[in-house]
């Protein structure tokens, strides 16, 4: 299975050791050094396609073939095929660390997982075959990660997905504050809309949440750049139930639906959509956590991409 294939990759490029009892287990984590004086994967492959060389034995001239029919060369660089994704330009040593670099702690980095990291990487379009072992790693490694890692003390349950049947039809909403004020203005809230479908989020900071911020965000940030949303779910919060705000979204016809309250399961995308924020401002800062909203812009832009 999928799986099992890349468990399988993890092992080789990362062997563990096991006391005799099995009980501990280590991972012996790679250099940078190690990781650039990796032979190169990609020269038999491009010097099959290109000039047809194979290797003597048998067996592995066959697995050549085959491997390589899932290749192409376009000016001069490797590619992997796909029959219904684009393809993924193949990289190797400090090309591909610099790309984990940049995509796990960069200027719209998000300080991802291994395996999320592995996914972005490829949908920015670079492939490797030791990428989901090498991301794992990489954010193994990371410091601030293991800094601000959220510990789960919960015991394992079924996902429960929340759907929509098209994007941008409906928005989860919350306030997080207070806060540290930040800022020449001193902001301490954030008010949050998550869609359900495509999870995008839009946020901006406040000094103070009043009824009319509200409205006014969901008309600037919502209405005039994704369309009249078909329904915002919120909680209780003073600001959501205000007249002025059912006035605002009767004018419109948006569906108002609130949760139950001191319940925070009742609204799980917007309380995912929080601390999704929350940990990747954390991972940014550090120690300087006044600093929040002048690094917002960017958590958003790394949640987005």
């Amino acid at each position: 299975t999928p799986a099992e294939q890349a468990q399988s990759s993890t092992e080789l490029a990362y062997p563990e050791t096991a006391d005799p009892d099995g009980s501990l287990r280590e991972r012996r984590f790679i250099t940078d050094e190690q990781f650039h004086a990796r032979p190169d994967w990609r020269v038999p492959i491009l010097n099959y396609i290109q000039h047809g060389t194979l290797p003597t034995d048998k067996w592995e001239a066959r697995k050549l073939r085959v491997k390589s029919s899932r290749y192409c060369v376009m000016k001069e660089k490797l590619y992997k095929r796909s029959l219904i994704e684009p393809y993924l330009k193949c990289v190797h040593g400090l090309e591909a660390l610099a790309i984990m670099a940049n995509t796990h702690d960069g200027i719209c980095g998000s300080h991802s997982s291994g395996r999320a990291l592995a996914n972005r990487i490829k949908r920015y379009g670079y492939f490797w075959p030791t990428m989901l072992a090498d991301c794992d790693n990489y954010a193994a490694k990371c410091d601030k990660c293991q800094k601000h890692a959220p510990a789960i003390h919960q015991p394992t349950e079924k996902l429960s997905s929340i759907t929509s049947p098209y994007p941008f039809m409906r928005w989860s909403m919350d306030i997080i504050g207070p806060m540290i004020p930040s800022g020449r203005k001193q902001y301490r809230f954030l008010l949050v809309l998550t869609d359900f479908f495509t999870k995008w989020i839009e946020a901006k900071a406040y000094s103070n949440v009043e009824n009319v911020d509200v409205s006014d965000f969901i008309w600037s940030s919502i209405i005039c750049r994704h369309g009249l949303p078909h329904e915002i779910v919120t909680d209780n919060g003073p600001q959501f139930i205000s007249r002025s705000f059912r006035t605002f979204c009767k004018k419109y016809k948006i569906r108002l639906t609130f949760s139950t309250p001191r319940y925070p399961k009742g609204n799980g995308q917007a309380e995912a959509a929080n601390k999704t924020l929350m940990n990747n401002i954390k991972k940014r800062l550090d120690s300087k956590k006044e600093l929040w909203s002048y690094e917002l812009n960017a958590v958003l832009w790394a949640c987005r991409s």
